[in-house]
């Protein structure tokens, strides 16, 4: 069964935006693995949108997502298109 662990403990940063955590607690079927669920938050576009984790004091390394408004291919307007890349 999946552990919830407690979510006011916990604040995910998408952008400079606070997200909204659903879940943060164990993966079901995968021993020693976490999972935090959140919801993207609006207006937070980009092919390499920042996300960081704060948990209590610890807050962990950087990561990036790609977050397109149509759910598809992201294209940044500043990088190169997907066509060249390919």
């Amino acid at each position: 069964p999946a552990v919830q662990i407690n979510n006011n403990n916990i604040e995910v940063l998408v952008g400079s935006r606070r997200a909204v955590v659903a879940y943060a607690g164990r993966a079901p079927g995968f021993v020693g693995l976490d999972q935090i669920n959140f919801t993207v938050p609006e207006g937070a576009l980009g092919c390499a949108v920042s996300v960081s984790v704060r948990v209590g004091s610890q807050v962990s390394n950087v990561s990036t997502i790609a977050v397109s408004p149509t759910g598809g291919v992201c294209s940044d307007p500043l990088g190169l298109p997907s066509g060249a890349l390919e």
